[in-house]
């Protein structure tokens, strides 16, 4: 992950993002993290787990 951008950003709500990182061709880590936008601004972590990459393309099956 340190070398690599998430293959995915997904606006959830209330400044909740579902970050995609691709694991192999059959997996995507999953960051969820929530934004708070004050002085100062901070970044929450709520939960990271693994997930079949084609939930991510849309597929179905």
């Amino acid at each position: 992950m340190a070398t690599q951008g998430p293959v995915k950003i997904e606006e959830q709500t209330d400044g909740k993002f579902k970050l995609f990182y691709s694991i192999d061709d059959k997996y995507d880590l999953i960051i969820v993290i929530v934004c708070i936008i004050a002085s100062p601004s901070k970044v929450r972590l709520i939960t990271v787990h693994q997930q079949e990459s084609k939930r991510r393309s849309g597929e179905n099956g």
